[in-house]
Order: C-alpha cells, then structure tokens, then sequence
C-alpha cells in the first residue's frame, strides 16, 4: 500500500469506521423514533452500575429487568397505539380521496352531458340560420325576377 492512500476499511476498527451513507441517514429518523418511544424517565446509566465499586445484587439486577421490561411494555404500546391511529388516519384519507374522486366524475358528467346538451341547441339553430338564409336567398331571387318586369 502507498503510504498516501487511507487504509482499506476491513483493517480500520469498526467503531472508526465512518458511518455508511444509509446508515447515516437512518440514524435521525432512529433517533427520533428512540425518543418518540422511550419515557421521560431514564433508566441509572449501566457504565456508572458497572463502574461502582459494589458490584449489583441480584436482586437489583431483577428490578432493573423488571423495570427495563415494563418500559419496553410500555414502548411498544404507544408504538401499537401510534400505528392504529396510523392505520385509521389513512383508511380515512383513502375514503375522503374516494369522495372527492366520486363528486368530481358526478361534477364532470354532469358538464359533459350540458355540453352535449348546449352543442345539439347550436346545430339547431345553425340548420334553422340556414334554412332562413336559403329562404332570404330565394326571396331575393324571385323579388330580382319580379322587379326588372315592373
């Protein structure tokens, strides 16, 4: 290898590694979802436990169990809870979109058969003009035949 170039990634530790581009753009959204479902009280940090020089009980060790679980619980209810007002939020949109896609083809069948309607009256009438201009035409005609004979 050059000493120019950067090392190839499979020798670089894996927490040094720079984050991959779907990685990175997952983690906002993982972030935001983390704190949408975790509660506003935290858990004791595990470094500062595992640090301290008493190491834990088991019985602290089951109440932190107990308590993570309860949390987790509790996260994937609001997770359930936020996916059924998801669910019925779109069922929702899907029937006003219906709606308003039923009204409108009402709407437009509606101005297509007026304008069936308006486009039959305008060739009446345009036959009637033409009857009565070919009737004028006539008119004139028989009037030029009568006056030169006055």
């Amino acid at each position: 290898m050059d000493s120019g170039r950067e090392p190839a990634l499979h020798s670089v530790p894996f927490d040094e590694r720079p984050p991959s581009p779907a990685r990175s753009s997952y983690l906002p959204i993982q972030n935001r979802l983390s704190s949408f479902l975790t509660s506003r009280k935290s858990t004791p940090n595990l470094k500062a436990v595992q640090s301290a020089p008493s190491t834990p009980s088991t019985n602290d060790l089951v109440e932190a169990l107990t308590r993570e679980q309860n949390l987790r619980q509790a996260a994937e209810g609001k997770l359930d809870e936020a996916s059924g007002e998801l669910e019925e939020l779109s069922a929702q949109l899907f029937m006003q979109a219906n709606e308003m896609v039923a009204t409108e083809r009402k709407a437009r069948a509606k101005l297509e058969e007026r304008v069936e309607v308006l486009e039959r009256r305008d060739n009446e009438k345009r036959k009637r003009l033409e009857r009565l201009e070919s009737a004028v035409q006539r008119i004139e005609r028989v009037r030029g035949l009568l006056a030169p004979g006055q």
